[in-house]
């Protein structure tokens, strides 16, 4: 063989090899690829389930996030994220056992936080009746505002405290002759002089049913009536010992039908007084067996009862309010009592020398609730809306704040209950604050916040308000659509059409019929004619086997997603049937109410027993029965439901998180601080895709 030949043959395989080479390993590396490289599709099916779950919980859609949120653990079943968001909307949707269920889970895992046992905690302890079975109230001093502080005068020797609806308070300040209006971190908010006249020595106030203020003037012999800021000043009373006129006027206070009543030191007598000033009449001399006042004080009326303190013969006497002597109360209980005020249960706080005390008016026994301390001179306490006791302390120049033991072994329980992300970066929270046993927390300010990204604090944080404080509600119509409930149409037409007149614009309007398949029939209106016309006609057909809990549902759904004041008006026909509440317990579907801030107000064509059911709904969500045929009808509701208050916020901020172009969950946390207490909610959302 030739040498050339044989190279030529040589080449050959060594040809073949190098072309064939790449086919032959590059199969091998593919299939040897990195697990990295590889793409996990459940994990990404995961991932576009819970984005999906977490925007419907956002808009209030609680059912569509439950779905989308039961899918994406159905692909990921470990991630704690997922399952803690799957508590969050079970317990929305009113489905408490489930939400525990969830969240108990989590706690067992990485994604457990302390924010979740707070709510955990909180939720058993109202399950388990924890605030009936709470060991006695023990109050102890978590604030303390000082009258004067260097050369600067807040008040000056205080007489009485007036807790506002807002959580906030007035202040009568004797020695400076003023009434100061203070937040409820005790920043002024006005100081009220009356006018060019002044006041002279203002000892007590009260507000009125139309939200004016009055206020007695010791050393004027008057009484002063003004809007809350101190203007439109009206008086009424004198100098005098006639019918009409003032001695001496210390205390005040209002019975259910607006009338007021002044304890006169100078005339030993209590005047009656409408709210427009006019003379009705008064009491006070020796009569039968009434000894005659030596010192009246404190008045308070408990029902249609008074009760009148006499701080030189130290008891309570107790009169009907056109001033029939009705017997004496208290004895051997009081030292030198002043203030009368209504608590709970009927019961009166009583200031006296010794101390606050607790007095129960039915078995005639008083406890001690803060007990004086040398060089204290209790004038009046009062409750604040928050349950927080304050105590006007007339020789300290101080004014108290005293919080109940119990309540403050818990944080306070913070919700960021919704994520408006539309304007992303500019994020707004809708944040609710409530207490241990689930009342909420009312009046906080901007300077009660504070708001966190993964700890970090939040750029451009304010405080857009409190829905409480917003004049604006969105109310759905449920229309029962039975026999029963067809008999009452016109009269319930008639009623609907005064209260959204009545609304003036101010209600966002839903109607939903309660027939044998709820449907919503009307959204999102503010006149009366559709509301009318949709109750008038109706859709469906009338029956005894109509849905109640289904269309309470279905309205409270329409509602959840409102940045308003939110409640549902029912106009019932008489009692719901057997199967009212088949499909979703009774107890379900009040907590869902509950939960999402939603008032249940019945309005009920009958005399006599109202329904079981429709007063548990009522008081289990702040709401009540009404009668529809009452003589000034439903329109009422309207201040009634707008002056509802159940803790919500609103507070904005500027994320500096990196979105991924809406793909990537960002995290937020809210804290809040009240008297020394505080708590912390966290959520997270998506900013929208792009």
């Amino acid at each position: 063989m030739s040498r050339g030949r044989y190279l030529r043959c040589m080449m050959l395989p060594c040809l073949l090899f190098l072309f064939l080479t790449p086919f032959l390993f590059g199969q091998e590396t593919e299939q040897e690829a990195p697990p990295e490289q590889k793409i996990d599709m459940d994990a990404v099916s995961a991932d576009e389930a819970f984005m999906s779950g977490v925007r419907s919980y956002h808009n209030g859609e609680y059912a569509s996030s439950i779905l989308s949120f039961e899918r994406s653990l159905s692909f990921k079943p470990d991630r704690g994220i997922t399952r803690l968001w799957l508590g969050n909307s079970f317990y929305r949707s009113g489905l408490l056992a489930s939400a525990l269920e969830q969240w108990k889970t989590v706690m067992n895992s990485q994604a457990a936080t302390a924010s979740l046992k707070n709510l955990i905690d909180s939720i058993e302890y109202r399950r388990a009746l924890g605030p009936a079975l709470s060991p006695e109230s023990r109050f102890v001093e978590v604030d303390r505002l000082e009258g004067s502080v260097d050369e600067y005068t807040l008040f000056l020797g205080p007489t009485s405290i007036l807790p506002r609806a807002d959580g906030g308070s007035y202040v009568v300040s004797f020695a400076s002759n003023e009434v100061v209006s203070l937040s409820i971190n005790g920043m002024i908010r006005t100081r009220i002089r009356g006018g060019l006249n002044g006041l002279n020595r203002p000892f007590d106030a009260l507000v009125g049913p139309s939200g004016r203020l009055y206020i007695s003037e010791y050393q004027g012999d008057r009484i002063v009536s003004c809007t809350p800021s101190g203007t439109d000043i009206r008086r009424f009373g004198g100098k005098g010992r006639e019918d009409g006129k003032l001695l001496g006027p210390q205390y005040l206070a209002m019975d259910r039908e607006g009338y007021l009543y002044v304890s006169e030191q100078g005339n030993r007598r209590i005047s009656k007084f409408d709210t427009d000033g006019n003379f009705i009449l008064s009491f006070g001399k020796r009569s039968g067996d009434f000894p005659g006042f030596r010192e009246p004080t404190g008045v308070c009326v408990v029902d249609d009862t008074l009760f009148i303190a006499d701080g030189r013969r130290n008891v309570l006497y107790r009169f009907d309010v056109s001033g029939n002597f009705l017997g004496t109360c208290g004895e051997n209980l009081f030292s030198e009592p002043e203030g009368l005020t209504l608590a709970e249960d009927g019961k009166l706080l009583v200031a006296d020398a010794s101390g606050l005390h607790l007095f129960d008016t039915e078995r005639e026994v008083s406890k001690t609730l803060i007990a004086a301390g040398e060089g204290d001179s209790f004038i009046k306490g009062a409750f604040d809306v928050n349950g927080n006791l304050m105590i006007s302390d007339f020789s300290a120049n101080a004014v108290c704040r005293y919080a109940d033991f119990n309540q403050l072994y818990g944080s306070l329980l913070v919700d960021v209950e919704r994520i408006i992300e539309n304007r992303f970066p500019r994020i707004v929270l809708e944040v609710s604050v409530s207490r241990r046993d689930g009342k909420p927390v009312v009046g906080l300010e901007e300077t009660n916040f504070l708001v966190t990204e993964g700890r970090v604090e939040a750029s451009g944080m304010h405080y857009l308000g409190s829905v409480d404080d917003l004049d604006q509600a969105a109310v759905a119509i449920v229309a029962e659509r039975s026999d029963a409930g067809r008999n009452f149409s016109s009269a319930f037409g008639e009623a609907v059409g005064s209260l959204a007149n009545g609304a003036a614009g101010r209600f966002e309007f839903s109607f939903v019929s309660a027939g044998p398949l709820p449907v919503r029939e009307v959204s999102s209106v503010y006149g009366a004619d559709p509301l009318v016309e949709a109750l008038l006609s109706g859709s469906g057909e009338a029956g005894r086997q109509w849905q109640c809990d289904s269309a309470i549902r279905l309205a409270a759904s329409g509602l959840t997603a409102k940045n308003k004041k939110r409640a549902i008006i029912f106009l019932a026909g008489g009692p719901p049937p057997a199967s009212a509440f088949d499909r979703h317990e009774l107890a379900e579907v009040a907590r869902y109410l509950e939960v999402n801030h939603i008032g249940f107000f019945c309005v009920y064509p009958f005399d006599g027993d109202v329904p079981d059911e429709y007063r548990y709904l009522a008081e289990k969500s702040g709401g009540r029965v009404i009668h529809l045929f009452r003589p000034e009808g439903i329109a009422p509701l309207v201040d009634i439901i707008l002056q509802r208050r159940d803790g919500r916020y609103l507070v904005e901020y500027n994320s500096s998180l990196d979105d991924d172009f809406g793909r990537k969950f960002l995290p937020v946390e809210v804290q809040a601080y009240l008297h020394g207490r505080s708590g912390r909610g966290e959520s997270g959302y998506f900013a929208p895709l792009r």
